[in-house]
């Protein structure tokens, strides 16, 4: 079983999220807890870039861009998305 790749910048993260999910509670729209994590992120110095441009490349020569939701630590790579707190499915 492999180990956690950035096992220290994964806990800051959980840590920041389970605390605006701790906050807030359920039942708020996307965009008031995307504005509370990003709060949170920066309280906690953790770095983040918020709505950045990402490049989608598609088939053939055309290119779609997208927006990602939170980039941490600039890792481009795998942007967060559709994170889901306290559902029970």
């Amino acid at each position: 079983m492999a180990g956690i790749i950035y096992k220290e910048e994964s806990y800051k993260i959980i840590g920041a999220i389970y605390e605006v999910y701790n906050t807030l509670g359920t039942g708020f729209l996307e965009s008031v807890y995307q504005e509370a994590l990003e709060y949170e992120l920066d309280q906690r110095g953790i770095p983040f870039e918020s709505q950045p441009r990402l490049k989608i490349p598609q088939v053939r020569t055309i290119t779609r861009y997208g927006t990602g939701s939170v980039i941490l630590f600039n890792c481009a790579e795998s942007p967060i998305e559709n994170v889901s707190i306290g559902d029970s499915a």
